[in-house]
């Protein structure tokens, strides 16, 4: 279960919250930090209990570590199914030609607009 949360200011309206949950097993502390923007303390406050509710049931997930494949793979188990055949063959087609090629092997967190932006104008 979490523990307690902080926040620290980072910059203006930009505030970076974490919540402790204790030692691993190797004796290390883990915790989950997240950066939110804020116009204010009391607003990052309140984003702060969110985050700690969203820790203390498991809604949060990092993505620090996963792949934009991945991320596809889950899509596609998911959603994909839901959709009309034709659209899932023209989704299919775009990711395999265009998206996967550039993105696949990205981790999520490395994935920036800039890089967005630079590869739709290739």
């Amino acid at each position: 279960m979490a523990g307690n949360g902080s926040i620290r200011q980072r910059g203006k309206d930009s505030w970076e919250l974490t919540v402790s949950l204790g030692r691993g097993p190797e004796g290390k502390y883990i915790k989950r930090t997240k950066n939110v923007k804020a116009k204010n303390k009391t607003l990052a406050k309140e984003m702060l209990r969110q985050f700690i509710y969203e820790v203390e049931t498991g809604q949060y997930t990092s993505l620090g570590n996963v792949y934009f494949r991945d991320l596809v793979a889950l899509w596609r188990e998911k959603h994909a199914s839901n959709l009309a055949i034709r659209t899932q063959q023209g989704y299919e087609s775009n990711l395999k030609l265009r998206i996967l090629p550039y993105f696949g092997h990205l981790k999520l967190s490395n994935i920036k607009k800039i890089i967005f932006k630079i590869s739709l104008m290739n």
